[in-house]
């Protein structure tokens, strides 16, 4: 039986089929692992009759799971000034993130597709290289440089990250004031 790792199938019982069992079966056709790619993912699916006859081939489709765009709240950060990583998930071919708000700049914009284990640069607002979440969703990260604040009061900005296709996700960065004695 010729058929991708994700696809399962399974006897009428929920038990695994892997060939080789005669008689007449009732097959049920799923998939072992979600699918958390942008696009239609499919595998060929193979079977040959024991006892002569034909073999069968199809192509069996697993459905996308939609454009996904999950960012973290960031923190307040402290008065004096920091580098700030605001993490998420993505699956969609471009990431474009900005930010509003004295004292906040955008630095740098990396993905992982190894679940952070490495990271990579990717240019911000640009087709990200081989398109990774056609297949699957990838860790991202964008670095905030935040400028220390020398007022008593509280300043915000607004991070948003913008995919391509999908719909804009913003949050807001509070940076607290430098108490002064």
């Amino acid at each position: 039986m010729a058929k991708a790792a994700w696809l399962t199938v399974k006897d009428e019982s929920g038990n695994n089929v892997t060939g080789g069992t005669a008689g007449t079966k009732t097959l049920k056709i799923g998939s072992s692992t979600a699918h958390t790619g942008r696009l239609q993912r499919t595998s060929p699916f193979s079977l040959k009759p024991t006892a002569g006859g034909t073999q069968v081939n199809k192509t069996i489709p697993q459905l996308s799971s939609g454009d996904i765009l999950l960012i973290a709240d960031p923190s307040t950060v402290p008065g004096v000034g920091m580098n700030l990583l605001v993490q998420g998930v993505s699956n969609t071919q471009k990431l474009n993130a900005t930010i509003s708000g004295d004292g906040f700049t955008i630095g740098f914009l990396e993905i992982s597709t190894d679940d952070g284990s490495t990271w990579d640069t990717i240019t911000n607002n640009a087709n990200i290289p081989n398109d990774p979440g056609a297949a699957a969703a990838y860790k991202f990260r964008v670095a905030v440089s935040v400028t220390p604040n020398t007022s008593p009061t509280s300043r915000s900005a607004t991070l948003t990250v913008t995919p391509k296709p999908g719909t804009a996700v913003k949050k807001t960065i509070t940076q607290t004031g430098i108490i002064h004695s």
